[in-house]
């Protein structure tokens, strides 16, 4: 398999100028879109912006 993970590269430009660099941001912004607010899935989260990257 391939590991999955999160980012952002739009950092205060024109395409995105919201963009802080902060991939807690990011994190908290995939847990409501993607619907992962159990305990477990909250770490998985975290792996995605941290260790499994």
């Amino acid at each position: 398999g391939c590991l999955v993970c999160l980012g952002q590269d739009d950092i205060s430009d024109a395409y995105y100028p919201y963009g802080r660099n902060s991939m807690l941001e990011v994190a908290f912004l995939a847990s409501h879109l993607l619907w992962m607010t159990t305990a477990a899935e909250m770490e998985t989260l975290y792996d995605m912006i941290t260790t499994k990257a």
